[in-house]
């Protein structure tokens, strides 16, 4: 027995429905606000600035980019729209990073140099210990030293 196999489409998030000569709903509007920034603009132009062509081409071009960019222009099945939004979330929003990766080698690393680091401040405290032992040593013998001087004097000044 035969089995019937049909063909479907990979991704079929990517199938739009077309409204007149084979353009989407979006395209469909985003034409009709081109014809409504264009066409008066020649009017206009026409009627009392007499540029040159040349110079009005150039005007209804620049008018004209935009919509149509909004309507025929997706990146990753994104329209302008998304996309305007996501690089501004990505320059001024506030960037997480959601997922951190640590090497078991760089764990252990972390753990080496915290021993060390509990060694060496061991070390230091001991030798902190040290010297403050060895300054109350020293005032000792400068105090034990200033009482023999003043018992010489004592002396001195009585024979």
């Amino acid at each position: 027995m035969s089995l019937v196999r049909r063909k479907i489409p990979h991704e079929v998030k990517e199938y739009e429905s077309t409204m007149f000569f084979g353009l989407t709903t979006r395209q469909v509007i985003c034409v009709a606000v081109m014809l409504m920034l264009v066409i008066p603009t020649v009017l206009i132009n026409n009627s009392f600035l007499h540029l040159s062509m040349d110079a009005m081409g150039w005007i209804v071009i620049v008018e004209a980019v935009p919509p149509v960019i909004c309507g025929w222009l997706k990146y990753n099945n994104m329209p302008v729209e998304q996309i305007a939004i996501k690089i501004f979330e990505f320059h001024f929003g506030e960037q997480k990073r959601k997922w951190k990766f640590r090497t078991t080698e760089s764990k252990v690393l972390d753990a080496m140099i915290e021993i060390e680091l509990d060694e060496l401040t061991k070390e230091r405290n001991e030798e902190i210990a040290e010297e403050k032992e060895r300054e109350k040593q020293e005032k000792k013998r400068n105090k034990k030293l200033k009482i023999k001087k003043k018992e010489k004097k004592g002396k001195n000044k009585n024979a």
